[in-house]
């Protein structure tokens, strides 16, 4: 019981300053007492949510001294410049992209893999031959033409009642949805691969992403100069004073 009086009393003094090899040194954790900072707004998930919080000024913000981090293609967020003497920054809204979660690298059945296609994606000339191939398919017999690890030909139906033979075209440009609607979804390039069902049905099918996650970049930078049009430096901007990073 002593013991834990004891302890309890060395708790409540003062932290001392202490200097070993010139450097200072406390002996015991202390915490800063920092000014304080608004609360965070929360998620939207559009940039137009963004930007319209921006042109109303609800808050009476001082454009020239906020920032705009686009942090990835699918979150951005609305920070104040530093301030107070431990140089805080207001974190004053997210946007977050509500993107579908497409299941690249996994092999799917064939109806769910053409519904991903449909849904997910914008049309394009690949994502229409993929679509015309896959709903095709007559079997499961997955033949590998070649040991390149790409190449691969599939047995489909060619009008009521022929049977051929069909190379998968690869690499291919596809467009998901992948970042904010608002700008262009970048396309970048995927691997089509198929291998035979162990259960003995149609093939199964998978995309490989195949650009090394370069479409990042292009989203990001699709954004920033959306925000540019909306509130940075062009024509109509807000205040050309407003800081956009990426």
């Amino acid at each position: 019981m002593l013991k834990k009086m004891i302890e309890k009393i060395e708790e409540m003094a003062k932290p001392e300053m202490l200097n070993f090899n010139g450097r200072e040194y406390t002996s015991k954790p202390i915490y800063p007492v920092k000014e304080p900072t608004p609360g965070l707004i929360g998620d939207v998930h559009t940039l137009t949510g963004l930007v319209d919080y921006l042109r109303c000024n609800i808050d009476h913000l001082e454009f020239d001294s906020l920032m705009i981090h686009v942090q990835s293609p699918i979150q951005v967020n609305l920070y104040s410049s530093l301030y107070g003497g431990f140089m805080t920054r207001a974190h004053y809204l997210s946007a977050e992209a509500d993107v579908p979660g497409i299941p690249f690298g996994k092999y799917q059945p064939v109806e769910p893999f053409i519904i991903m296609l449909q849904s997910m994606f914008h049309a394009t000339p690949d994502r229409e031959n993929i679509l015309r191939i896959v709903g095709n398919l007559k079997d499961s017999a997955v033949k590998t033409v070649s040991d390149d690890g790409i190449s691969q030909q599939v047995t489909v139906k060619r009008g009521i009642s022929t049977v051929g033979e069909e190379v998968l075209p690869n690499p291919v440009a596809l467009c998901p949805f992948r970042t904010f609607m608002e700008i262009e979804q970048p396309e970048s390039a995927f691997i089509f691969r198929m291998k035979s069902d162990p259960d003995g049905g149609l093939p199964l099918c998978c995309l490989h992403e195949a650009d090394g996650g370069s479409w990042r970049l292009d989203a990001i930078q699709g954004i920033r100069e959306w925000l540019q049009g909306q509130v940075g430096t062009k024509t109509g901007a807000l205040s050309a004073g407003l800081a956009i990073i990426a």
